[in-house]
């Protein structure tokens, strides 16, 4: 299994790779989805969670970053 910083690395260059903005933020690197964005530290609250079999990654991402 991947790392907490590890998969903060992956999923930040698989936004990259699929064109999303990546912005520097106060706390850390940013991703802009256009209609929500995501920074390393909602994306560490979405490990180890968001690897499970079965997760519901919405209600995961809803979860540390609501609106």
């Amino acid at each position: 299994m991947m790392t907490q910083n590890e998969f903060v690395d992956a999923i930040i260059a698989v936004a990259q790779s699929n064109g999303y903005l990546i912005e520097n933020s106060r706390n850390g690197k940013q991703i802009d989805f256009g209609h929500k964005k995501l920074h390393e530290k909602h994306l560490i609250k979405l490990y180890p969670g968001i690897l499970a079999n079965g997760a519901n990654v919405s209600s995961l991402i809803d979860s540390v970053a609501p609106g």
